[in-house]
């Protein structure tokens, strides 16, 4: 099922069914393709005050995500609305909006990059939601397992494995973003991941033992142990969280494991090639991001050494910058443009909700200085946090409390700074968050069903 769409050569006449499904006819000569809008579980989502007024339709650029073209706009409510004669040559992302009347978008949903000429007689589903809540996505999970471990697979699906899930600790799921299906990954994979790297189909799981990867797209390959590459060991990272960068290299960063501290980082490109980098101070429970242009950047999580360090692009050594120790254990992270990385949720060393705060990697002095708003601070203390940028003064913090239940915050730092909860549509235990197909947030855990959300 990891197939990628096929492209054909002639144009495509196109046309979007909002809210369902709708046949097209069939008598026209030229090959025709339905894009479907789906609500999932909101069935109220273009129907609630303030209810979108109008239908925008656009093709967006696969790399930059800047319109390419503007299909249709049409008045709401609709039905069917004819997107005309398209192209079937450019790999593009169709995004629809629900907007009001001054143009302010309440509804959205953006489809994973595709070839039009792949759509031949054929439906596509597009999920769309209301802006900045959880909306719950069709077809749930067949088990709802606490703190699982995702990965992004082909920028499409989402892969799902490890967490707490009795007598499935060795199974595996798929969440489809192109059709929005779940289905079963391999019926047993050889060991049960507490971190995880996807490169392409393959995927290597990590667990305190060692190390082992498997095919996706292959069932035919057996599952082969893997030996870990000079300079460490998959015991000192497993645990971490995978950062990804932009050129697809997968960074299983260790410091962020709730017990154990290390220094050690596995890197594995793009092409499966893994190695080891280190950072200069062992941490647990510190928090990282991806940074453009800056690299990987590790914060928190010891009581000495220095608070930020920065592993540049190639690079095999950290590079300390100039901010105090830092014992904050479970933050998050967002990096909020090229220089500034939010740091929210998370306990500090008396065991006390974290102070948000911002760190400025340009900072030039060996005496630099977190910016902290107190007004933003997470109102409880989230022991394992993710952070996921929203806009360049907010991120999405979400984590799990003592008990283990999961809560997300909106973080401001604007106008004096704010910290405000959105509830999940479905409370959760354990629930993690991916970014597989930008800008939505996908979250899956502590519930079979799938909720999305999109800034």
């Amino acid at each position: 099922m990891l197939i990628p769409l096929l492209s054909l050569a002639s144009p495509r006449k196109l046309s979007v069914a909002a809210l369902a499904v709708l046949p097209l006819a069939a008598c026209s000569s030229t090959p025709q393709a339905t894009l479907a809008l789906s609500v999932g579980g909101e069935a109220d989502a273009f129907t609630r005050a303030p209810a979108p007024t109008t239908l925008v339709v656009d093709a967006l650029d696969v790399t930059s995500g800047a319109v390419s073209k503007n299909l249709a706009r049409a008045p709401l409510p609709a039905s069917n609305i004819d997107l005309g004669d398209q192209s079937s040559s450019n790999a593009v992302r169709i995004r629809a909006n629900g907007v009001d009347a001054n143009g302010l978008v309440l509804v959205t949903g953006t489809s994973v990059a595709l070839q039009l000429g792949a759509l031949q007689d054929s439906s596509l589903p597009i999920f769309v939601q209301r802006t900045s809540e959880f909306a719950r996505m069709p077809a749930p999970l067949s088990v709802g397992r606490e703190a699982p471990v995702l990965a992004n697979v082909t920028g499409r699906f989402v892969f799902v494995a490890g967490g707490s899930s009795p007598a499935n600790d060795k199974a595996s799921q798929l969440y489809d973003l192109g059709t929005l299906a779940a289905s079963n990954g391999p019926t047993a994979m050889p060991r049960t991941p507490r971190s995880m790297a996807v490169y392409d189909t393959a995927v290597l799981l990590i667990d305190d033992a060692g190390a082992s990867s498997f095919s996706l797209s292959n069932a035919a390959l057996a599952p082969v142990n893997v030996t870990p590459p000079d300079g460490g060991t998959f015991a000192e990272v497993a645990g971490g969280i995978t950062v990804r960068a932009p050129d697809a290299t997968l960074y299983v960063v260790g410091a962020t494991r709730a017990s154990g501290p290390t220094v050690r980082i596995l890197k594995v490109n793009k092409d499966g090639v893994a190695s080891f980098a280190s950072l200069t101070t062992a941490r647990r429970g510190a928090a990282a991001v991806w940074v453009e242009g800056r690299g990987l950047v590790v914060a928190g999580g010891s009581d000495t050494g220095p608070g930020v360090e920065v592993l540049a692009p190639g690079g095999t050594s950290a590079t300390p910058l100039g901010y105090a120790s830092d014992a904050t254990t479970g933050a998050g992270a967002a990096a909020l443009n090229a220089t500034h990385v939010l740091l929210g949720g998370g306990v500090d060393a008396a065991g006390q909700p974290a102070a948000t705060r911002s760190i400025d990697l340009a900072c030039p002095t060996s005496a630099c200085t977190a910016t902290t708003f107190d007004a933003s601070k997470v109102p409880m203390a989230l022991l394992t946090t993710q952070g996921f940028d929203l806009d360049p003064d907010s991120a999405l913090f979400v984590g799990d409390d003592a008990a283990g239940l999961s809560h997300a915050f909106r973080v401001s730092t604007a106008n004096g700074g704010s910290a405000s909860e959105i509830p999940f549509k479905i409370p959760r235990r354990g629930a993690r968050g991916i970014r597989v197909n930008p800008p939505a947030i996908t979250f899956v855990g502590g519930d079979p069903t799938v909720e999305s959300f999109t800034p």
